[in-house]
C-alpha cells in the first residue's frame, strides 16, 4: 500500500493559512505591505500541494490536504484510496 507524507499536507496547509490571514490583515488594515508577502505563501503552498501532494497510484494533482484524522479520501481521477503515513 503506497502512502502520502501527511508532513507535506500540514506544511501546505499551514502556508495557505499563513498567507491568507497575512492578506486579509493587510486589507482590513488598509496597508499592502503585508498582502505581498501573504500572496507568497499561498503560491509557495500551491508549489507545495502541486510537487509534494499528489496521487500515489496515477500521480494526479487530485488530492485534498489533511492535517488529521483517518478519514481517508478517494482519488477523484483513479477512485484509488489515499493512505497518509501516520
Amino acid at each position: 500500500m503506497r502512502k502520502m507524507s501527511r508532513k507535506w499536507a500540514r506544511i501546505s496547509i499551514a502556508l495557505m493559512t499563513a498567507g491568507l490571514l497575512l492578506a486579509f490583515a493587510g486589507v482590513m488594515a488598509e496597508t499592502y505591505i503585508p498582502i505581498v508577502p501573504g500572496f507568497a505563501l499561498l503560491l509557495a503552498a500551491v508549489v507545495v500541494k502541486l510537487t509534494r501532494l499528489r496521487c500515489p497510484y496515477c500521480t494526479a494533482f487530485t488530492t485534498t490536504p489533511q492535517w488529521f484524522g483517518t478519514g481517508n479520501k478517494k482519488c477523484r481521477k483513479c477512485k484509488q484510496l489515499i493512505y497518509y503515513d501516520y
